[in-house]
């Protein structure tokens, strides 16, 4: 997940800071073709970290494959889902006269989300039905800047030319793929090598899955079904794309350091801004939200929710005068998730594109004057945030051995190299206008409390066809602390059909401990495992920080 910010501009002084659009009323508006850029500098970080347009490529993907039902898909220089690289030996799709499948190898590859398929008949080699299915077989590709090498069972099936395809070969994360009903498979021993300029090698990744860990993430598809069973991965029919998880990745953040002017009180500080994706805002450690009637703080969610990207984008206004500083150095950091801009809800209706940050901040002293701040080339972007991954539909990933938004909005963070310098975004063609209309927020008189907890571990046999959980502890007492042990999972019944986030206090013995929570929105209940968990729609994981350290989860 990379990120790109973008500029706003406040409009209330009827001036056009921009070289396009027209000020009216307080707001700019911008219509068709034309792009309403900031005369001054304005940044986005790319992809982190980047690739060279011509890095050379020399590697090795291999594994044992069973296929257990028509077709299988090793995926390999995937940058994301919608970015990558598919080759998938295929039993069905071609059919000699008398309807026995013809083997056939079908490189795919991924731009922006669109596929390019070539079909290759390899039946010269193999017979499906006799040599390759429910045979286990090893599967390797040797994968240049030139070509993809296939190889089976050492065969060699098939080299396959690159130049004048689409696509770009880089040495990236590598998964597997189940796109269509009928499509199972059994995979042992995934690898990756790498061979270096000087001669020698090195694995990039290697799971024999003998741990029982689950190292692929979900992506865009279908409901993901894939689990370790035997210190083997099980792909189920329609399974979607799991791709290796990207130690990289991250949220990305934008921060900001400034002064405010000495001798001057600030008597008023007001933020103007939006996003491609969802974004929150921080200042000075704190969660930027409003105080409502009562003195409570409320936070809007989301924001700034879901227009036609394709016209529209809305802007929110913050009121954090009581956040910034009369003196010495403030922090002003943004948070940027998926939302339906790239998120996997918006079914890559606005194409594979870098979320996007835009603010204006005005200061205004007791004295009249005024200090504005804009998203230009003195934000920085990183990625070195708790949350690593953020989707609407394929929930959160929380590590929090990394710092907090809290922490990195604060002067005493130290910023590393890993922060980049932003550039501009030009992503987004539309009209800018002032949010309208009922914000998101968390309802409070609609949260509930686990009506039921049960703690099981493994399935009885009940002469079905799923057999039932072993229980090993039931209570209806909302509060009670539960204990999990490895392989144990927990069950959290809220009685209800509801949509919501759980809030969940944790600790763990070891720091790393990985709680996967997956949130069944049919029967309204909050699942907690002990393990690494394998189905990733409207789930979180969240990595313990420390031994016995409490972290509060919402």
């Amino acid at each position: 997940m990379s990120g790109e910010p973008v500029f706003y501009e406040d409009f209330s002084t009827g001036e056009n800071p921009f070289e396009s659009g027209t000020v009216k009323e307080g707001a700019l508006e911008v219509s068709g073709a034309a792009t309403a850029l900031v005369k001054t500098a304005l940044g986005d970080i790319g992809q982190l970290p980047d690739v060279p347009k011509n890095e050379k490529v020399n590697y090795t993907v291999e594994a044992d494959m069973t296929i257990t039902g028509n077709a299988a898909g090793i995926v390999f220089s995937a940058s994301n889902d919608s970015n990558m690289f598919m080759w998938q030996l295929n039993g069905e799709d071609h059919k000699d006269e008398n309807g026995k499948g013809i083997f056939h190898l079908r490189p795919h590859i991924w731009v922006n989300g669109s596929p390019s398929v070539s079909e290759i008949d390899i039946s010269e080699f193999f017979d499906f039905e006799k040599d390759i299915l429910n045979k286990r077989l090893h599967v390797k590709l040797d994968v240049t800047n030139e070509s993809v090498t296939t190889y089976i069972n050492d065969t060699k099936v098939n080299e396959f030319l690159l130049e004048g395809k689409p696509g770009k070969i880089l040495d990236g994360r590598i998964g597997l793929r189940s796109g269509a009903k009928g499509e199972s498979f059994v995979v042992d021993n995934l690898k990756s090598t790498s061979a270096l300029e000087n001669g020698t090698t090195v694995e990039t990744f290697h799971f024999d899955f003998e741990d029982g860990a689950n190292p692929f993430i979900g992506a865009t598809g279908a409901p993901r079904n894939g689990k370790v069973v035997n210190g083997e991965f099980v792909v189920q029919e329609s399974a979607g794309v799991f791709l290796t998880k990207d130690p990289d990745d991250g949220m990305p953040m934008f921060r900001k350091t400034f002064e405010t002017a000495k001798e001057k009180e600030v008597v008023s500080a007001k933020v103007y801004a939006s996003a491609l994706g969802t974004y929150d805002l921080y200042v000075n450690g704190e969660r930027v939200g409003y105080r409502d009637q009562s003195g409570e703080i409320q936070y809007d969610e989301m924001k700034p929710g879901w227009t036609d990207y394709n016209k529209r984008v809305l802007y929110y206004t913050h009121d954090i005068t009581d956040l910034v500083k009369q003196e010495g150095t403030n922090v002003m950091l943004a948070t940027v998730g998926t939302g339906w801009w790239t998120g996997r809800v918006s079914y890559n209706t606005y194409g594979t594109k870098d979320m996007a940050f835009m603010a204006k901040t005005i200061i205004t002293y007791a004295d009249g004057t005024q200090e504005v701040l804009v998203t230009d080339k003195s934000w920085k972007a990183g990625k070195e945030g708790t949350v690593r991954e953020a989707d609407i539909w394929d929930g959160e990933t929380y590590d929090a051995r990394f710092p907090s938004a809290a922490e990195i909005s604060q002067d005493t963070y130290v910023q590393d190299e890993s922060w980049r310098t932003v550039t501009y975004s030009k992503d987004f063609n539309g009209t800018i206008s002032a949010q309208v209309g009922q914000t998101i927020q968390v309802r409070k008189e609609m949260e509930r409390s686990s009506e039921k907890t049960v703690v099981y571990k493994g399935i009885d046999d009940n002469q079905s066809e799923y057999g039932k959980i072993h229980i090993l502890k039931e209570t209806d007492k909302p509060d009670e602390e539960i204990t999990l042990e490895a392989g144990q999972t927990a069950i959290f019944d809220l009685g209800q059909n509801m949509v919501g986030w759980p809030n969940i206090e944790v600790s763990a013995a070891e720091a790393g401990t990985e709680l996967p929570c997956i949130s069944l929105k049919c029967s309204m209940t909050v699942v907690w495992r002990a393990e690494e968990m394998t189905d990733r729609r409207a789930a979180s994981i969240w990595p313990i920080t420390a031994p016995h350290s409490p972290q509060v989860l919402t």
